[in-house]
């Protein structure tokens, strides 16, 4: 007699945890108080795979499906759905239980007899051979959104655009940018002498004296914030660099864990504040990076915001499928 295939029924403990229990069917439903009806089916292509664990997002259309790495980040409650190995064409499902940090803890079947595993997150990319996340619509758990810092006082470490400038030599004191197009901003960061400074567009804002003459160009620099450009030497007495054309969009509403700000335009590069869904993001333009999947496809548009980060399109809701705002 044939063995039938050992699937998961997720039920709800009474403390709050979740707590495994199996059953031997070909396709049965996953029930839990948030998951609602969870099946697996990956269509007649599949072939015996057909209902392995891998197809949860495409046997239930109910469920939000987060590709790793997009920019999602794991609540608790979620399913984790890893992809196939060549010994296990199947894939394999654990829900997210905790995190904290870098640590996403889930429970699961066959892991070890505590069923407790912990994941690593790196920006919003899981290690393990993850396909990704499904998140229930009924699921009200979040991630505690931070308070938007200020950007950081160094360069960004690896990666640069626009156009490369220096701080001017006359100014000995160096040159400090601000958050806005006025010594009556707040301060930022202070680039010493002679300097590389990479600056992306420019508004016109407060008059200030260099020696060369006076000026009311102020460049946006890479780090996010505006440098006049009295004091930087970029080989003109006019603007180096296009006019800045901001706008400002949201994080998509799909997002349900929200949108995490890089250094680069890569989720390799240090991560940075998360922006909750239909939270507002001023970007200034954009570059091409890593490949990330959304709710409308996948782009490879990085945009980067008015705090020094980049964010990627696939997860901002612009209006366009295509770049909102210029190249940087």
């Amino acid at each position: 007699m044939r063995q039938r295939r050992r699937q998961q029924q997720v039920q709800p403990g009474r403390s709050g945890r979740v707590r495994l229990a199996v059953r031997r069917a070909r396709s049965p439903p996953l029930r839990g108080s948030r998951l609602g009806t969870i099946h697996a089916d990956g269509g007649k292509a599949a072939g015996k795979y057909r209902y392995g664990a891998v197809y949860i997002p495409e046997g239930s259309p109910g469920l939000a499906f987060h590709s790793n790495g997009s920019g999602y980040m794991p609540v608790p409650g979620d399913l984790v759905i890893y992809n196939t190995t060549p010994s296990n064409g199947f894939g394999h499902v654990s829900i997210v239980d905790a995190v904290s940090g870098s640590q996403v803890q889930v429970v699961e079947q066959n892991a070890n007899w505590t069923a407790r595993s912990v994941l690593t997150l790196n920006g919003s990319s899981i290690s393990g051979g993850v396909r990704g996340l499904a998140h229930s619509p009924n699921n009200t758990s979040q991630v505690p959104t931070p308070p938007r810092p200020i950007p950081n006082p160094s360069p960004s470490p690896g990666y640069h655009t626009g156009r490369q400038v220096k701080v001017d030599g006359h100014a000995s004191g160096g040159v400090s940018g601000h958050a806005g197009p006025s010594n009556a901003d707040a301060a930022g960061p202070t680039r010493p002498m002679n300097s590389a400074i990479w600056i992306v567009c420019y508004v016109n804002g407060q008059s200030i004296a260099g020696p060369y003459g006076s000026s009311t160009i102020w460049d946006l620099s890479d780090d996010g914030f505006f440098y006049t450009d009295a004091w930087l030497y970029t080989g003109t007495n006019a603007a180096a660099v296009p006019a800045c054309r901001p706008r400002t969009v949201q994080v998509d509403k799909h997002a349900t864990g929200g949108v995490s700000g890089h250094r680069g335009p890569d989720n390799s590069y240090a991560a940075g504040p998360v922006h909750a869904p239909g939270a507002t993001v001023t970007i200034y333009c954009f570059v091409d990076g890593q490949p990330i999947g959304g709710p409308y496809g996948t782009s490879t548009i990085w945009d980067l915001s008015n705090d020094g980060f980049y964010h990627t399109d696939a997860w901002l809701y612009t209006g366009t499928n295509s770049a909102a705002v210029p190249h940087c």
